[in-house]
């Protein structure tokens, strides 16, 4: 399954030198903040190896400045097992740059924060993002199982008519129509916690719709792709809720670290 997709793993620093996460963890990147001792990267970047063979894998950050001092990923680097690309102006610009250049469809993109991330829930995302048919797939989480699992955490939750979800930072690019999907993000992403907003830039009859919980998960996702010149946009639902947990501020580096070896001896 997987040696016929590439992989981009977004590692880099949205404001270099001033993240908070970074500053209370006293790491040089945020994607360096240590998970239950372990850089949260080298997490990501193992999750990835052990659900190989992948046809290529890309690495978009940190700053080479960052990657030079931290052995783990240089080194991935230097024997050619990853390659490696600056960032661009922000993560959907970055995630276009990677997939019209290095790491072109068919490919899965992630997050080098996604403190939880594992072979299975990468497999598990690849295999459904395929059966779904899409020229994208989006991986999501139901909010009621996250908060079971944590809860005391607060995740962004995205109200439709069949549930509330929470975004899993797993996405996949099919076809090369899927791009127009990055493109017209770019738009958008500076919204991405503020579910609302996003509808009303996509228009006043799918806010309405949103906010009165007359759409479903799979319909708003439509009309996504519809918005990008007619791309098909499909969700995938994924059973492991622990995957809607990223590392993005104090307060989830605390949570993950606290639940850390629970979350583990759950999934054995």
């Amino acid at each position: 399954m997987t040696n016929s997709l590439g992989i981009v793993v977004l590692a880099g620093d949205r404001a270099p030198g001033t993240d908070a996460l970074a500053r209370a963890a006293g790491t040089a990147s945020k994607v360096l903040v240590p998970v239950s001792g372990v850089p949260v990267v080298d997490r990501v970047v193992s999750a990835v190896e052990a659900a190989a063979p992948w046809r290529a894998q890309l690495l978009a950050g940190p700053p080479h400045s960052v990657l030079e001092g931290h052995d783990f990923l240089a080194t991935r680097v230097a024997d050619r097992r990853w390659q490696w690309m600056a960032t661009a102006a922000s993560p959907a610009a970055t995630v276009v740059a990677a997939l019209t250049g290095a790491s072109r469809p068919p490919a899965i993109i992630t997050t080098a924060d996604h403190a939880f991330l594992r072979a299975d829930i990468l497999t598990h995302f690849a295999a459904a993002a395929e059966a779904g048919g899409g020229d994208v797939a989006i991986g999501f989480a139901r909010l009621a199982e996250v908060q079971a699992l944590f809860p005391d955490t607060r995740r962004t939750g995205w109200r439709f008519r069949d549930d509330i979800y929470c975004g899993c930072n797993l996405f996949a690019f099919r076809t090369a129509a899927a791009l127009r999907v990055a493109e017209l993000w770019q738009r958008f992403e500076a919204d991405r916690k503020r579910p609302w907003r996003i509808m009303h830039a996509l228009g006043l009859g799918l806010l309405a719709r949103y906010l009165t919980r007359r759409i479903t998960l799979e319909q708003a996702l439509a009309e996504l792709g519809r918005r990008a010149s007619g791309v098909s946009v499909v969700p995938v639902v994924l059973p492991y809720p622990e995957a809607a947990v990223d590392v993005d501020s104090v307060a989830d580096w605390q949570l993950v670290n606290a639940n850390w070896q629970r979350i583990v001896s759950r999934v054995g």
